[in-house]
């Protein structure tokens, strides 16, 4: 089951005809696709960035009560310490919550659908292009 980052449900949010495209054939070959509690931080959060906020709100509403919803456990825990002390180890800058993403990704199966490219720097992500 892949997990859709934020950029992908951003996109589908804006109805970007890639991201439409690329749901459909994900629900179709994996049957269940999810995200993480907190991409739907970074997505409440630009919500209440907005101009727009009730529209915006229904949109994120939408598209979140489609998905499963990943959250932090015991598991994730050790999984986001080692990823964070191995990229700080290797130099390698990601945002924290990028990281608890990422962890998150790696504990459901380890794949990912994103166009931020900073996630390839993550060991053991499989990052799936739309």
């Amino acid at each position: 089951m892949p997990v859709l980052d934020s950029s992908f449900l951003v996109d589908l949010i804006r109805g970007d005809g890639r991201a439409l495209t690329a749901l459909a054939r994900f629900e179709n070959e994996y049957h269940d696709v999810s995200t993480t509690v907190i991409n739907l931080l970074e997505l409440f959060r630009g919500v209440y960035l907005s101009e727009r906020k009730e529209e915006n709100m229904k949109e994120v509403m939408e598209v979140a009560r489609s998905l499963d919803l990943l959250g932090i456990g015991w598991e994730t825990l050790q999984i986001y310490g080692t990823l964070s002390a191995t990229m700080r180890v290797r130099g390698v800058p990601v945002d924290e919550f990028d990281l608890v993403i990422a962890a998150l990704a790696l504990q459901a199966d380890g794949r990912m659908v994103t166009r931020d490219q900073h996630f390839r720097y993550i060991p053991g992500l499989e990052i799936i292009s739309y």
